[in-house]
Order: structure tokens, then C-alpha cells, then sequence
């Protein structure tokens, strides 16, 4: 299994906010390795490229994140087994939008080796504003249903108390650094 991370030069502060919380104990893809700035559809190239990277090719499961998620890592390292044990091949918040299905980005979502091939070798995504959206109609049009999981939140904190997994923290207000601390202080309790 594989934590990959869209990232860039822009995002080091979010990165490094990672670096220091969830991601501290288990080895995490930042994936860098495009040019950071396209300037209509920045992530949908990128995106691409990482899913034909060797690294993400030879996992059985991707969780991708974006750098601003807060991930309660032992609920998601948990939930590894439970999804490879389901069989599911794409899992996350469902959202309804321009008459589209699919996962959320900001909070991340699940790809099986499956998926993972099928959006390699996809047509070129340019034709897409975002690359959560994009996931999800190839995975439409290839007849892979979202499994639908609302522990992938938008809003919602990662709480002892709760049932969390992912926070997207910037989800109605820009990312500073102290927010991810903040996050993680708040799951540790």
C-alpha cells in the first residue's frame, strides 16, 4: 500500500506540516516529479504522471491525498485491510456534481491496482478541470462504481472520539501550517 501526495514547490509548507504529524512514522510518496505549474489544469497532468510512476504501479492499493488532508494514519493503515479484503477498487466521499459521481479529492481517496492501471493508460485528461472528477468518470465509464465512505471528510475533525479517517482542512479557508498541527493535536487527544 501506498500514501502518494500530490505536491509541489508551492505546497513545501504543507508538505513539511505532514512530514511532522501523520506522516512522521510511515513512508509516504510526495510526488513532485512534473512541472508544478500548468496554467488551466495544474494537478490533472501531474496526477497522471504519478499513477505511471513504477513506485504507484507496483502497489496492490493507492490512497491519494492532497497536502493540505489530515490523515489519522492507524484508522487508514486499518482500513487498508478491510478495502483489500472487499475487493473494492475505488473508495471515498461521494460527491454528486455537474452530474457527475465521484470522490473527493481534498480528503483523498482509494484506487486498487486495477484502478490504478485503468487511469494510467487513460486518454489524456485535459478535457477535465479537476482530477478527482476525472477519476471519477474514467472509473464511471469503466463500470467501477465509487464505494461510498463519509469517514473521508470534508469538514469533519479526526477525533479519538469519532470515527474519521481524513480531514481535508482547507475545505472553506486556506491552508496554514498551524492548521495541520492543530489537527493532530486534537486526534492524539
Amino acid at each position: 500500500m501506498i500514501i502518494a501526495v500530490l505536491s509541489c514547490k508551492a505546497h513545501l509548507e504543507r508538505e513539511e506540516s505532514q512530514r511532522a504529524t501523520w506522516a512522521k512514522d510511515y513512508p509516504v510518496l510526495w510526488y513532485k516529479d512534473y512541472p508544478d505549474h500548468l496554467p488551466d489544469k495544474p494537478l490533472l497532468p501531474k496526477l497522471q504522471a504519478m499513477l505511471r510512476s513504477k513506485y504507484v504501479r507496483e502497489a496492490d492499493y493507492v490512497f491519494k491525498a492532497d497536502t493540505d488532508a489530515y490523515i489519522a494514519l492507524d484508522r487508514l493503515l486499518a482500513e487498508y485491510h478491510s478495502i483489500k479484503a472487499s475487493g473494492y477498487d475505488y473508495v471515498g466521499q461521494p460527491r454528486l456534481d455537474f452530474e457527475s459521481l465521484y470522490a473527493y479529492g481534498g480528503p483523498g481517496f482509494w484506487l486498487s491496482w486495477k484502478a490504478l492501471c485503468i487511469l494510467a493508460n487513460a486518454a489524456d485528461p485535459t478535457d477535465h478541470d479537476w482530477d478527482d472528477r476525472w477519476v471519477g468518470d474514467v472509473m464511471y465509464d469503466r463500470g467501477i462504481p465509487l464505494m461510498a465512505d463519509h469517514r473521508y471528510s470534508i469538514y469533519t475533525p479526526c477525533l479519538r472520539d469519532n470515527y474519521i479517517i481524513t480531514q481535508h482542512l482547507t475545505g472553506n479557508k486556506p491552508f496554514e501550517p498551524e492548521m495541520m498541527y492543530e489537527a493532530h493535536r486534537r486526534y492524539l487527544g
